[in-house]
């Protein structure tokens, strides 16, 4: 298994860890998608990390250039977890452990909070730069939170930043030393349990309606 899920006093843990670079398969998704199903199940305020050094390198490349029809299940499935991270129903918190790549960062920019750690490392869309040309649906996502002046610079130019212009960018929220992000992470789910679940989702949709439209809308065109 390359996804592992632990449930405990109303907070759930869902980590990415294949050995390797966290690389986005269908199997992934698969796996994400049923960790995402017992959390809700169990009602409970979620985080998604990666392991040390990396979040998530991307889709598995291997399976998205496999031929035309595997790339376009593989990027609608990415998409539609996407989705369903943005509507979760339940405060959800992005741990980023160092590099995050495409859908890595849609992740990401799908979560409540996100806290990065401090280093050497890469967050963007660089798919221009890999010879990919970004999904509508990823530039509707980034539209709804990346700073405006970060747009062209992440979907035109496929520019990655570091952790501290990753901040600035929207990517992420804040960032710690490496040590210490298991710990904030927690922190800020004990926190959001001081939320009350029906105005948070209320409010969610207030705020996220035409984004999530737009979302939609993009992977529906284009997949």
């Amino acid at each position: 298994m390359s996804v592992n899920y632990r449930s405990a006093d109303g907070i759930a843990h869902i980590q990415i860890d294949d050995g390797k670079a966290n690389a986005i398969s269908g199997a992934v998704i698969t796996q994400l998608n049923h960790a995402l199903d017992q959390a809700e199940a169990d009602r409970a305020i979620t985080i998604i990390t990666g392991k040390d050094g990396i979040f998530s390198a991307g889709f598995d490349l291997k399976e998205a250039r496999a031929d035309r029809e595997n790339s376009r299940k593989l990027v609608r499935a990415g998409a539609e977890l996407a989705l369903r991270l943005l509507q979760f129903p339940a405060p959800l918190i992005g741990a980023c452990n160092g590099h995050a790549f495409p859908m890595g960062a849609f992740m990401l920019m799908s979560s409540d909070y996100r806290i990065g750690v401090e280093g050497p490392y890469s967050l963007g869309m660089n798919e221009v730069r890999i010879d990919m040309t970004v999904p509508i649906f990823a530039v509707e996502l980034a539209r709804g939170r990346l700073q405006p002046a970060y747009l062209n610079r992440t979907i035109v130019t496929g520019e990655v930043f570091s952790p501290s212009t990753a901040v600035t960018a929207g990517i992420l929220d804040e960032l710690v030393a490496p040590a210490e992000l298991a710990g904030r992470a927690l922190e800020k789910a004990e926190e959001f349990k001081q939320i009350d679940i029906g105005h948070y989702q209320a409010s969610k949709q207030r705020l996220r309606g035409s984004w999530i439209d737009a979302v939609r809308e993009g992977i529906e065109r284009e997949l």
